[in-house]
């Protein structure tokens, strides 16, 4: 919840910029490793997936640290928002600090 990231999908021909990067960042992060959830009002997306923030076992805020590292945009989906104000302000941090998506432009 909170958080975009961009796409790497090459069997279907869609690799956004830093895609790949954003990928790898994950899956070297969360691969074998325990997480907690955390749910906000909406439990589940029209896909039926689930939304929640995401913690490591010690207590690592995962949405967070992927947008604060630049491999996530800052996204609100109403009206899932607990989160809103602390995720964008690390998008603020990484996007000054060019960090990640925001290496390529300040934007």
């Amino acid at each position: 919840i909170g958080i975009n990231t961009p796409e790497n999908q090459p069997w279907r021909n869609k690799v956004d910029y830093y895609g790949k990067e954003a990928s790898k960042y994950s899956k070297d992060l969360l691969t074998h490793k325990k997480v907690f959830l955390e749910r906000d009002i909406v439990p589940k997306d029209r896909y039926n997936r689930t939304l929640a923030y995401v913690y490591l076992e010690k207590g690592d805020f995962v949405n967070e640290k992927l947008v604060e590292e630049g491999y996530a945009f800052a996204k609100y989906y109403h009206p899932n928002g607990r989160y809103r104000a602390r995720l964008e302000e690390a998008e603020k941090r990484a996007r000054a600090a060019k960090k990640g998506l925001w290496r390529r432009s300040a934007s």
